[in-house]
This record gives structure tokens, sequence and C-alpha cells, in this order.
């Protein structure tokens, strides 16, 4: 299993918390998701072997959401501590 924190963009109210966990969960191998509308982050629990990142961010972006992608990579290079990328 592999979890990912990922920025979430694009919650208009804590009723959007839903449509996130529904749009992830709805991808093959998801096994958790949490959403924070006050932190704007999803944590995703998943199958390695059966989804990656590009397809959690491409079910995200149907439903009408997007990711903080900047800091995404930046945290993918390994050169975000947090501070500066939130």
């Amino acid at each position: 299993m592999q979890t990912e924190t990922l920025k979430v963009t694009g919650m208009t109210s804590e009723d959007s918390t839903a449509g996130v966990i529904r749009a992830l969960t709805s991808v093959g191998g998801v096994q958790n998701v949490k959403v924070s509308y006050a932190n704007e982050t999803a944590v995703v629990e998943f199958d390695e072997h059966r989804t990656a990142a590009p397809e959690l961010l491409n079910a995200l972006a149907k439903a009408g959401f997007s990711l903080d992608i900047q800091k995404e990579l930046k945290q993918a290079q390994g050169s975000c501590c947090g501070g500066c990328c939130n």
C-alpha cells in the first residue's frame, strides 16, 4: 500500500469533501481516503500495483477539482519541506 497526501483545490464548502472522496474511491485500488476541507488535503491510501497518482489526479479533474500542482511537483522532486509550498 502507498499513501499520498494531495493538496486539493476547488473545494467550495465542507460538503465538497464528499465529492472528493467519491471521485478518489472510484479509482480501482484506492483503499481509504480522508479529506480535510480546512487544510485542502486528501490523504489517499491505495494499492500502487493497481493505480498510480496520475489516475487519482484524473479522477479529481473529472469531478471538477484540481491540485496544487506546483506543490505536488516540488514534493515529488524532494525539494519541498511543506512550509514554502503551502
